[in-house]
C-alpha cells in the first residue's frame, strides 16, 4: 500500500501490526516500511526496539543510522553507523553509510578512506564502488579552473 500511495492506510495497518508480540526480525521489518515510507521518527523507534530485544543486532543500528541521515540527523547517523560498526567491523554498509555522512560533512578524506576500505574488501560492492567514483568525478570538476 505505501509503494502504492496509499499512506493513511499504510500507516494504521503498521501501527495496528506493532502492537503485536512481534519478533526482532518483525520489528526489523517494520522499521524499514517506516522508512521507505519517510516516517524516520517511527523507523528509529522501530529499530530501536529491535535493539531492546537483541542489543549485538548490528542491522538496527545500519537501519536507525540509515533513519536518521534521511531525517538529516547526521550525528545521530554517524553514531548509529558507529555502534553497527563496533559490533560487525567490517559491514560494508554502515561504512558506506558513514562514508556518505562525511561526504556531507566535507569530510573528504575520511569518505574516500572509508569507500576505498570496502572496495579492497568487498569488490563486488556496487554502492562503494559509485560513491567512490562519483565523488573522485566532482573532485575533478571542482579542481577545473
Amino acid at each position: 500500500m505505501a509503494r502504492l500511495g496509499e499512506l493513511v492506510p499504510a500507516t494504521k495497518i503498521l501501527e495496528e501490526y506493532e502492537k503485536s508480540d512481534l519478533s526482532v526480525d518483525n520489528i526489523l521489518l517494520v522499521g524499514q516500511l517506516w522508512l521507505d515510507m519517510a516516517d524516520y521518527s517511527h523507523a528509529v523507534a522501530a529499530f530501536h526496539r529491535a535493539l531492546d530485544r537483541d542489543p549485538y543486532l548490528a542491522r538496527a543500528h545500519y537501519f536507525a543510522g540509515l533513519a536518521q541521515l534521511h531525517w538529516s540527523h547526521e550525528n545521530e547517523a554517524i553514531a548509529e553507523f558507529n555502534a553497527a560498526l563496533k559490533l560487525a567491523p567490517d559491514d560494508p554498509d554502515a561504512k558506506i553509510g558513514m562514508g556518505y555522512v562525511y561526504m556531507q560533512q566535507a569530510k573528504s578524506a575520511e569518505a574516500m578512506e572509508l569507500f576505498r576500505s570496502v572496495i579492497a574488501s568487498h569488490p563486488e560492492n556496487g554502492n562503494a564502488h559509485y560513491h567512490w567514483e562519483n565523488f573522485s568525478w566532482n573532485q575533478v570538476m571542482c579542481a577545473k579552473p
